[in-house]
């Protein structure tokens, strides 16, 4: 019994690992480490560590939410920290990127959008985001703004249009959407 017990946390470890690295879903880890939890054969063992060989790489979802100042987002990072930038916006994928401003301010020219959704994360705190786009780009507005303004200009829009989506948190910030 102690062997088994031995390879239940072995089995443990290993699929702990697989969903550190991504390798498997939350899902997945979850079905597996409860399959592990009542294994009571060294059969049982064996189907489960082959199990745990067979999976490939899981899709990264598409990043939702902001959680932090410093989190790794995967796309491009601009960090504003007491200073000021400017950023030609190159979206790739999807991806817009992070910008984290605090104490400064932003400036992000957004000049080719390509069609599709583009997702830009936004975490501002004292500082300002000034964003400059075309008139042909839907704008969808996710901002939480706290003790902050977020001014975005509205109007109708094709359906078939190139999609900005705007998310994140401003506190004591300001963000800008202006059309060039």
């Amino acid at each position: 019994m102690a062997d088994i017990e031995y390879e239940k946390n072995r089995l443990t470890e290993k699929l702990s690992d697989q969903y550190s690295r991504n390798v498997i879903t939350l899902d997945e880890y979850e079905r597996l480490l409860d399959y592990i939890n009542k294994i009571e054969t060294t059969k049982e063992i064996s189907i489960a560590n082959n199990m745990l060989q067979v999976y490939k790489p899981a899709e990264s979802p598409e990043p939702d939410n902001v959680t932090g100042i410093f989190d790794i987002f995967k796309g491009q990072r601009y960090d504003t920290i007491f200073s000021n930038r400017t950023v030609n916006l190159e979206p790739k994928n999807g991806r817009g990127g992070k910008f984290s401003v605090v104490f400064g301010t932003n400036k992000i020219i957004v000049a080719n959008l390509p069609p599709g959704k583009t997702v830009i994360n936004i975490e501002c705190v004292f500082g300002s985001i000034e964003i400059l786009l075309c008139q042909n780009v839907k704008i969808i507005n996710s901002i939480n703004p706290v003790f902050s303004n977020v001014d975005a200009p509205h109007g109708s829009y094709d359906e078939y249009l190139p999609e900005l989506h705007l998310k994140g948190e401003v506190v004591f910030g300001n963000v800008t959407i202006k059309r060039i």
